[in-house]
């Protein structure tokens, strides 16, 4: 079983390739919704909440554990050094670490970082790929989470509120979506910056994640969620009627599952509440 610790539904989008990837494995994905934002909460008190969460989906069987969002993501170094990582299986990952090491081999560049305030006040993108000689520039967009949780993706707001972080990124070759929410606003983020490179962290930090999983007896490629209509419903169910995946959130379950479906176009099926008290 593999877990996938998230915010709010930015991840979603990690949870279906996976499940794309590997049908053969359990999932399952925990939206701490119902907290401050990850992008808001001060680095040790972030730390604290996500080693709980780790340890306790370990306690439900699972083997490996994807920080399935760029802020938790920064916290990584300090939950390998209180030796959270081991007691893992296979591991604890993140969403930063495979990204930039696919940016890192790759020609310097200029490269832009869009993500919430803790991610880009960490230096978790920034000071590795300036070591690796690239030109860096972050440009915290915290508000554009909120709108795509509230299922917008596309509409006039979103579109002016990209439009505005981007403005002093437009010389940039490369743009770094640095937080799982962020590709919802595809189409958002390509008008803002054309002929600029988008650059999702995602497929990377999945690649990551299949390498430190044993392998399955016939694991298909890595595919985007509508490669699910082969033999797998979105609502991650195999055609046999197994479920392979479970949801649950901090906060509203028919709020998380109208985001997800809005934002990502994915059923994830049975949303179950999980209160503060649990976590």
């Amino acid at each position: 079983m593999v877990s996938l610790l998230d915010w709010g539904i930015g991840g979603v989008d990690l949870l279906a390739r996976l499940h794309a990837a590997r049908p053969d494995l359990r999932l399952r994905y925990r939206s701490d919704a119902g907290f401050l934002p990850w992008g808001r909460v001060p680095p040790a008190a972030l730390a604290d909440r996500v080693a709980t969460l780790v340890r306790q989906e370990r306690g439900a069987g699972a083997a490996a554990v994807l920080l399935a969002c760029n802020a938790a993501s920064t916290a990584l170094g300090v939950l390998r050094s209180a030796g959270v990582d081991r007691l893992l299986p296979h591991g604890l990952h993140g969403v930063i670490e495979p990204g930039v090491a696919a940016l890192l081999a790759q020609p310097p560049t200029q490269i832009a970082v869009l993500g919430g305030a803790r991610t880009i006040r960490s230096g978790a993108w920034s000071r590795p790929l300036r070591r690796g000689g690239h030109v860096v520039r972050g440009r915290v967009a915290q508000a554009l989470s909120a709108r795509i949780e509230a299922g917008d993706v596309d509409g006039p707001q979103t579109r002016a509120l990209v439009a505005r972080l981007c403005a002093p990124l437009r010389h940039a070759e490369v743009a770094v979506l640095a937080c799982t929410h962020y590709p919802a606003a595809h189409a958002a983020f390509a008008a803002a910056l054309p002929g600029v490179r988008l650059f999702d962290p995602a497929e990377a930090a999945l690649a990551a994640l299949l390498a430190a999983l044993p392998a399955s007896g016939s694991s298909p490629a890595l595919a985007s969620p509508s490669g699910l209509s082969s033999g797998v419903l979105s609502s991650g169910v195999l055609s046999s009627g197994v479920p392979t995946w479970q949801v649950f959130t901090s906060g509203d379950p028919e709020a998380t599952q109208r985001a997800a479906q809005r934002a990502f176009g994915i059923d994830l099926g049975v949303v179950a509440a999980w209160t503060a008290a649990d976590a």
